[in-house]
């Protein structure tokens, strides 16, 4: 089975969306991609964004990929809370095994932090974020 991206990056938001952790801190809110409107003051915050950035096919019929994931904390109050986010987050994805409940997506996963945090504040969201690069290691 080939590997596609969105189901690596459903599988990585399905694990975060069920920590008990980051349910607490977030509410939530994990989101496999940015708002459309990222300056919508409606947004709730403390949220997670996670957004896959292609990868490596390492067989030939894709059913193995190394595909590269971006992982953001962020957060209106405080740099500390969006550094809090993002530490419930490498809890949870650090080298753990990840399955979709989903029978329909046969992807299983491991990620990696390979950069990361990287705290700062955004201008376009107006919140304080810490963000990571992971690899994932992902079979169909």
């Amino acid at each position: 089975m080939t590997v596609r991206s969105n189901d690596v990056k459903r599988v990585v938001t399905e694990a975060l969306s069920a920590s008990a952790t980051l349910r607490t801190l977030v509410d939530g809110r994990v989101f496999g991609g940015f708002p459309r409107d990222p300056e919508d003051a409606t947004r709730d915050y403390p949220c997670v964004v996670v957004m896959a950035q292609g990868g490596v096919g390492v067989s030939p019929d894709g059913e193995y990929q190394q595909p590269v994931l971006h992982v953001w904390g962020f957060s209106r109050r405080s740099d500390g809370e969006a550094g809090a986010v993002y530490d419930a987050v490498r809890a949870v994805l650090q080298y753990e095994r990840l399955a979709s409940g989903d029978a329909t997506v046969a992807t299983r996963v491991v990620c990696r932090e390979t950069m990361g945090p990287v705290s700062d504040w955004d201008d376009v969201t107006r919140a304080w974020f810490a963000h990571g690069r992971w690899t994932a290691q992902a079979i169909g």
